[in-house]
């Protein structure tokens, strides 16, 4: 290795190093500070502030945090319908005020009628996970009721 390698080696070496040490010293600092936030009646979260909003307001117009959770889902089922929507599935856990815990699986599933063979292509023999044979049946509106 000649000596202009060596050196355009040492200095990429060196400047990985420090924006690793500078990577790993924002993540401590980072780590140190976590805000919290209280409310005496509740707060909502979701990826989009408008349905934290709607969430929230389901919350000051007298429902209570189930109200306010599916508020916030069906919300962002229009606003980001590629990552949540009525067309898919959710899961819950709720505390009541009795102090019982429910726990509520409503994955979306299959078609009952639905098959591996349906999913085939019958001239090819692969499967296809495209199309209306491809979809699910929705559960999360069901959950909501």
């Amino acid at each position: 290795m000649n000596a202009r390698r060596l050196h355009k080696w040492a200095a990429t070496a060196r400047l990985v190093l420090l924006l690793l040490a500078a990577a790993a010293a924002a993540a401590a600092a980072a780590a140190g500070r976590r805000e919290v936030v209280t409310s005496p009646h509740g707060a909502v979260a979701a990826d989009d502030g408008r349905c934290s909003r709607i969430g929230r307001d389901a919350l000051r117009d007298g429902g209570n945090a189930v109200d306010a959770a599916v508020a916030a889902s069906l919300c962002l089922g229009v606003v980001s319908p590629a990552s949540s929507g009525v067309g898919g599935g959710a899961f819950m856990l709720v505390r009541l005020a009795d102090g019982t815990a429910l726990a509520y699986d409503s994955r979306e599933t299959a078609p009952l009628a639905a098959s591996q063979i349906l999913a085939a292509d019958k001239k090819r023999k692969k499967r296809r996970y495209a199309g209306q044979k491809a979809s699910t049946e929705e559960s999360l509106v069901d959950e909501t009721e």
